[in-house]
C-alpha cells in the first residue's frame, strides 16, 4: 500500500472518529464555514473594502493633472496653493466614497489659512485609472509623495501627511517609510478588517495600521468622535497609545465618522491649525 493510500486511510479514520461525537461534527462544521468565509474574503473583500464613488464628482478642468505610478496607473491629482503659504505642504489622503470633486470644498478652508494642499484619487476612484486595491492605494500615494520632494523640490520636513478613514492606511504606510514633517490620522483603524470583526480572523488583512504606528516618527495627531458609528472610537484610542512622542489626541465627544468638522467646530479647526503651526515651528 503506498504512501498516498495510508495517508487517506488515516484521514477517513480519524474523520468517522470525530463524526460519532457531537462536539466534533460542531468542530468540523465550524471548519467549514471558517473555509467559506475565507474563500469568501479572498474573492469579495476588495470589492467591499472600497466602494467607491460610481462617477466622478469633479470635471477634468486645468486644476486636475495626472501622475503615472511605478505600476502604471493614471492617478488623478489637485494641487490647491495658498496666495500666502506658510511652509507646509498637506498631502491628503481622503476616505471611501469619496473623490477629489467631494473633498474640496473641506478643503479649501485649510489653503485659505495657508496650508497648501496636494490631494489624489485611490485607482478606480475618481478619474484616477485602475482598480481599487490596498496595494494601489500605496502605489499612489508613493506616486504623489516623490512628486512633491522630487519634482516640485519640497523638502520631506516641509511634507503634512493627512490622511481620513481609509485615507490613514496609505497614510501610515508611507509615514512609517518616508521623512515627513509630521501625520494627522483622521478617524483611523487598527487594521481594516478589525473595524468589521474587532479581533483578527482571516489569515490576512489590510491596512496593518495599529502594527505600523510604533514606527512612525515625527509628530502626529489623531482625531476620533467618541460616536463614529464606523470605525469605533477605541480604534483610535489604540492607534493614538501605539504612536511615538510627541503625538496629541483631539477627541470630539458628540462626533460621528463624517461629521467630525461640523459636529466638532472649533475645537476640530483650531486643534488642527494649532498641530500645523506646532510642525511648522519645529
Amino acid at each position: 500500500m503506498d504512501t498516498l493510500n495510508i495517508c487517506t486511510l488515516a484521514s477517513t479514520s480519524i474523520l468517522d472518529e470525530l463524526m460519532r461525537f457531537p462536539w466534533g461534527r460542531m468542530l468540523l462544521i465550524g471548519f467549514s464555514l471558517y473555509l467559506i468565509l475565507c474563500f469568501y474574503g479572498w474573492i469579495f473583500a476588495d470589492r467591499i473594502l472600497f466602494p467607491a464613488p460610481k462617477q466622478p464628482a469633479y470635471q477634468l478642468d486645468n486644476t486636475v493633472f495626472f501622475l503615472e505610478s511605478a505600476k502604471g496607473a493614471k492617478i488623478a491629482c489637485k494641487h490647491l496653493t495658498a496666495e500666502q503659504p506658510k511652509g507646509l505642504t498637506i498631502l491628503y489622503s481622503h476616505g471611501n466614497a469619496e473623490d477629489l470633486g467631494r473633498i474640496e470644498e473641506f478643503l479649501q478652508p485649510w489653503v485659505a489659512d495657508g496650508w497648501s494642499v496636494l490631494a489624489y484619487d485611490y485607482p478606480g476612484y475618481g478619474h484616477s485609472s485602475g482598480k481599487p486595491s490596498e496595494e494601489g492605494c500605496y502605489d499612489a500615494i508613493d506616486t504623489v509623495y516623490q512628486h512633491l520632494t522630487k519634482i516640485l523640490g519640497i523638502p520631506p520636513a516641509q511634507v503634512l501627511i493627512w490622511g481620513r478613514s481609509l485615507g490613514t492606511g496609505p497614510s501610515s504606510y508611507l509615514a512609517e517609510k518616508e521623512q515627513t514633517g509630521g501625520i494627522i490620522l483622521e478617524t483611523p483603524f487598527m487594521t481594516a478588517y478589525r473595524t468589521v470583526t474587532e479581533t483578527p480572523v482571516l489569515p490576512w488583512d489590510r491596512f496593518p495600521n495599529l502594527k505600523r504606528a510604533p514606527h512612525i516618527n515625527g509628530p502626529s495627531l489623531v482625531i476620533h468622535g467618541h460616536k463614529d458609528e464606523i470605525v469605533p472610537f477605541r480604534h483610535g484610542k489604540k492607534v493614538y497609545n501605539a504612536l511615538s512622542q510627541p503625538k496629541q489626541f483631539l477627541e470630539l465627544p458628540h462626533a460621528g465618522h463624517n461629521d467630525l468638522a461640523e459636529t466638532g467646530g472649533e475645537k476640530y479647526r483650531s486643534g488642527i491649525n494649532d498641530f500645523l503651526n506646532h510642525v511648522l515651528d519645529g
